[in-house]
């Protein structure tokens, strides 16, 4: 009878001595962004080879084990190792190469910003007994670059993100775990990249335009006939094609208008519009009506420069306000 009073008096010494809201424990956690490769839009991912780095005073603590990295499509753990702090605390740091799935807004291509996620996460532990601190030396190596981008300053931020589910455990509570978000934005160079990537619509538009200025007056459709300008408009169509074919293989679809739908329904609209003021102004203008001939051309030439305009505005518009 005294063993089982004294086990009853020890139970209720530990559920009163046991702390009932306990603190979560903090690990100071950074990275170090060696590496950023290919930054691929088509499949919506990038690549990336980085320090990562735990202050912390968990035993056996395993970081390939207990962080996930978000929306890794592959993760290789190629270094883990621990040090010992002055302070008692252990020092883990590993490197890790990841392909990580982006999701990426062109609505502004070429002078679009983006900004590369990477989130860890813990994957074992919930956020009401651990957080993640930010480590204020993580950053970016200094010679890292890439073409046609410019890097911006690593950002950081501690989040708990809460899943709509408790994953089966025997508990009413949805789960939460803590994450360290970092934020990397990148900027492209948007003037090299509109000449180099967008030379076919230059062209295009370069050709439509001669032809509508040529339609437009009788001296210059006696200098360049009907067939030669139907073969500029053919030459339009093809590096119109030529130029959607390559930035759709290399782009996301996407869910809004871009400058590039603009500058895309601009070019394809033009194109009937310069071919048919061609035949209708070489029709009139044989069937001696040359006044009519004449207001075709200039009508079609001034529905041209007033639609080139407008893609200008807009285009400009969209690129200030992003």
């Amino acid at each position: 009878m005294k063993i089982k009073t004294l086990l009853i008096l020890i139970n209720v010494f530990l559920f009163f001595s046991s702390p009932i809201n306990a603190e979560p424990i903090n690990i100071e956690s950074g990275v170090y962004i060696s590496q950023i490769n290919n930054l691929d839009f088509s499949k919506g991912s990038y690549q990336v080879i980085l320090w990562a780095w735990w202050n912390h005073s968990i035993a056996n603590f395993q970081p390939a084990k207990s962080v996930e990295i978000i929306g890794a499509q592959s993760v290789k753990w190629e270094i883990v190792r621990n040090f010992d702090l002055p302070n008692g605390k252990t020092h883990t740091e590993a490197k890790i190469s990841a392909t990580i799935s982006q999701l990426w807004d062109t609505s502004n291509y070429p002078f679009d910003t983006q900004y590369l996620k990477l989130v860890l996460e813990s994957a074992d532990t919930e956020a009401d007994k651990l957080q993640f601190i930010p480590d204020k030396n993580s950053t970016i190596e200094p010679t890292l670059s890439l073409n046609e981008w410019r890097i911006g300053a690593l950002k950081s931020q501690p989040e708990s993100f809460e899943y709509p589910t408790n994953f089966g455990f025997l508990n009413d509570k949805v789960s939460s775990y803590p994450r360290l978000v970092y934020e990397i934005p990148i900027q492209r160079n948007g003037t090299r990249v509109f000449v180099s990537n967008l030379t076919g619509y230059l062209v295009a538009t370069l050709l439509l335009l001669i032809v509508s200025l040529t339609n437009s007056t009788p001296h210059l459709r006696s200098v360049l006939e009907l067939s030669p300008r139907m073969a500029m408009s053919g030459a339009a169509i093809f590096l119109s094609i030529g130029n959607k074919n390559s930035i759709d293989a290399s782009l996301p679809i996407a869910t809004n208008f871009s400058n590039i739908d603009v500058i895309q329904i601009f070019i394809f609209s033009l194109i009937p519009i310069v071919i048919f003021s061609s035949i209708y102004t070489e029709y009139y203008a044989k069937s001696n009506q040359k006044e009519k001939a004449n207001r075709v051309g200039k009508t079609a030439f001034v529905i041209h420069t007033l639609a080139f305009l407008c893609v200008t505005v807009v285009t400009t518009y969209n690129i200030a306000n992003s």
